[in-house]
């Protein structure tokens, strides 16, 4: 740079030397060497020209780190957003957080004046606010009075559109509760492994509570308007016995169970073995249908000792055993660089990780193409042998469309229509967002060919769900699995435990 630029900051006008640079180099060397990555190769020699004396200091920092740090404008604001960044290992979120809330400035003028400093924040996945993505949102959030924040989560809530319905509580009290179509069980927690009884006591009184978890408030949850129950679980055994309460009640349901094979590392300490979810699974498979289960691999880690070939390994053994018994395999990429807790879980609890390789948890993009290419060649080999297995992502930004694999929809109303197409009365919800109003003769009106677009807005922009009601609540799964991000702690999730009944209204009181 200082050669080709004889040592000033920026090339000469009109030179285009950094484009010019950058059409040779990705001829040779690929899309890493393109004109925005070198654009920023430059920007951080500038930025850090010492270096070799940086390295050591900032141990922690990733290079998307030191792309939000650069746009710092101020050099002794940048050197200190790294070092702090590094010591007390921020997440971006936590760096996007403190750049945008011009920590650092706010640092200098309260030592000026002699007041107390202020302190940086650290963001961790189960803090509410996290629920709002765009840092500066959440931190103006942070700065409402609590009516006012009251009212933002009531937005929050009601942001989907679900019908309404009095009920009368446990307690004898009226009360207006939110009735939705759709009922997920559950994102947060594994309601079918450790809450069935309660589910159905619930389902027998008409409603359960859920709690926002910005504000603790309760949301009352009817069921009177539910046709579809969505139920995730990593152990389904123990909810067979009561799933005949749904089919007397004319409510359909599906199930996501995942079926992993992390049992040598201990990923997943509360699990039943291998060959005993196998077996679950089948059946289940056997009592509702294959379509209506579907395997999930999910996350994908890597181990020093689990590469890419091991792992499709252990998923083609299963595989084999769950011929037949099912539709579509989702898997996705475990997320460990944006989760300090997840970080802390990998390193705490399995004998797998240390500080300094942790990250490596988190599969790179040669990685990934491997397992992507493999899942490719195992669905043809099963094809061949006739089972016309699914491959799709959750969640994932990687476009796949030329491997065959698509992008699931775990609340998905393609598969309700199909399998419960029986039902007009959902299939019209399903195409209008509404439940039909039968005429005096007790016909439904005519289903529009077109559907609505009913993705679920409290979802991430990647996710293709479509509207649901979730009613678990986090800090409650019994799993412990180590990769999970619903449970701040094992000491949290006791405590909870020892706070449930089957009676109660909600999971915990």
């Amino acid at each position: 740079m200082e050669e080709e630029q004889h040592g000033a900051a920026r090339a000469q006008y009109g030179t285009k030397l950094i484009k010019t640079i950058a059409d040779r180099l990705s001829i040779e060397f690929g899309a890493n060497y393109s004109e925005r990555r070198l654009r920023d190769y430059r920007q951080f020699y500038l930025s850090f020209d010492d270096l070799p004396n940086w390295h050591s200091r900032v141990p922690n920092l990733t290079w998307t780190h030191f792309r939000r740090i650069m746009a710092v404008p101020h050099p002794d604001a940048r050197r200190w957003y790294a070092e702090e960044a590094s010591r007390e290992m921020w997440s971006i979120r936590t760096l996007d957080r403190n750049i945008g809330t011009q920590y650092y400035g706010r640092l200098c003028a309260a030592k000026r004046e002699g007041e107390q400093l202020p302190k940086a924040e650290n963001i961790h996945v189960d803090d509410p606010k996290e629920y709002i993505k765009n840092p500066m949102v959440a931190f103006i959030i942070s700065l409402m009075k609590f009516e006012f924040q009251s009212d933002f989560c009531n937005f929050v809530e009601n942001s989907v559109d679900m019908g309404k319905d009095k009920i009368t509580t446990d307690s004898g009290k009226q009360i207006e509760a939110t009735a939705p179509v759709i009922i997920s069980a559950s994102r947060s927690t594994d309601i079918p492994a450790f809450y069935s009884k309660w589910f159905f006591n619930r389902l027998a009184k008409g409603y359960c509570v859920w709690y926002n978890p910005f504000n603790r408030k309760p949301m009352y949850v009817s069921f009177k308007h539910c046709k579809v129950v969505v139920f995730w679980t990593k152990n389904p055994e123990p909810i067979l016995p009561y799933l005949y309460q749904l089919d007397e009640r004319g409510i359909h349901y599906y199930f996501q169970v995942t079926l992993n094979d992390y049992v040598r590392e201990g990923f997943e300490p509360n699990v039943p073995s291998v060959e005993k979810r196998i077996e679950t699974f089948c059946k289940l498979s056997e009592q509702i249908g294959h379509e209506r289960v579907i395997w999930r691999f999910d996350p994908l880690v890597i181990t020093p000792d689990i590469t890419p070939r091991i792992l499709l390994n252990r998923i083609w053994k299963i595989g084999n055993r769950l011929k037949g018994y099912t539709d579509k395999l989702v898997f996705s990429f475990v997320d460990v660089k944006a989760y300090r807790k997840v970080q802390n879980n990998l390193i705490k609890e399995t004998h797998c990780f240390t500080k300094e390789n942790v990250e490596t948890a988190e599969l790179n993009e040669v990685q990934r193409l491997e397992i992507v290419e493999g899942l490719a060649k195992l669905r043809d080999v099963w094809k061949a042998e006739g089972w016309n297995l699914t491959l799709a992502t959750c969640a994932e930004e990687i476009d796949l469309e030329d491997y065959g694999i698509e992008h699931n929809r775990c609340i998905d109303g393609e598969l309700m229509e199909r399998v419960f197409g029986e039902d007009k009365e959902l299939v019209y919800y399903l195409h209008t967002g509404k439940l039909p109003e039968p005429d005096l003769f007790g016909e439904i009106p005519p289903i529009p060919i077109e559907r609505k677009n009913l993705k679920d807005k409290g979802q991430r922009k990647i996710c293709g769900c479509m509207v649901s009601k979730d009613i678990g609540m986090y800090d409650t799964c019994l799993h412990f699995c180590v990769y999970c991000y619903a449970n701040t702690s094992r000491e949290c999730v006791l405590r909870n435990k020892a706070r449930h009944s089957d009676n109660n209204e909600s999971l915990i009181e």
